[in-house]
Formats: C-alpha cells, sequence, structure tokens
C-alpha cells in the first residue's frame, strides 16, 4: 500500500471511530437495557437518527467541527424550554386554583383574558 492510500483508509476509519465515540459518550449508545435483540435494534437505531439529526443540523448551520458542542447546546435549550414551560404551567395552575380570590364584581372575561395571555405564551409554540 502507498501513503496516499494508507491515508484514505486512516480518514475513512477515523470517521467511524468518531462516529461510535459521539454515539457512545454523547447519546448513550451503550446505556441500552433491553434484553432481546429486537429492542438492541431498536435502540440502536433510534441513536443513529438522533446522530443524524446532529449532523444534519451541522450542516445546515454550516458549521464543521464536533458535534459535542452542538448536543450540549441543544441540551441547555431543551432544559431551559423545559424550565420555562413548566414555570408557565405552574402560573397558569396558581390562577386557576386562585380563582375564588377574585370578587363577584371582577369580570369574569378578564380572567379568561389573562389565561390566554398564559397558555399563548411565545414558549408555548416553539
Amino acid at each position: 500500500m502507498e501513503i496516499p492510500e494508507i491515508l484514505d483508509y486512516y480518514s475513512r476509519r477515523w470517521a467511524i471511530e468518531v462516529y461510535f465515540r459521539d454515539c457512545k459518550q454523547l447519546l448513550g449508545l451503550e446505556k441500552c437495557q433491553g434484553q432481546t435483540l429486537d429492542a438492541l435494534v431498536a435502540w440502536t437505531s433510534i441513536v443513529m437518527i438522533r446522530y443524524l439529526i446532529l449532523v444534519h443540523i451541522l450542516a445546515k448551520r454550516q458549521i464543521r467541527g464536533p458535534l459535542e458542542p452542538l448536543f450540549k447546546d441543544l441540551a441547555y435549550e431543551h432544559l431551559q424550554i423545559a424550565f420555562i414551560k413548566s414555570s408557565c404551567d405552574r402560573l397558569k395552575n396558581i390562577v386557576m386554583l386562585s380563582s375564588q380570590l377574585f370578587s363577584s364584581d371582577t369580570d369574569i372575561d378578564h380572567f379568561f383574558y389573562l389565561l390566554n395571555i398564559l397558555e399563548n405564551t411565545p414558549i408555548n409554540s416553539n
């Protein structure tokens, strides 16, 4: 084998090694608790799909480089969105439970208007 052939082979092999490292460390390939072949195949397929989605996002954003920073950014964004959504839901529940505090003089339309605002916050549209 000549050096260019060796380098070509090594670069292809290196891409495979990086893929498996990312799948194991970032996407939890080794965390499957299934005990059947079907469960293992399904889990591996899900991990591969998650990897392909990350690669697609990288390509769409025209970013070249490792997946780990993108994965961590997306995970952080997801946690922020989940926290904000949970907070909005709790606030809505507090308002619903405290509706008896509204005096009978208060127009019920104002109460429903407030609930409508809470339900249509920008975070819920994502």
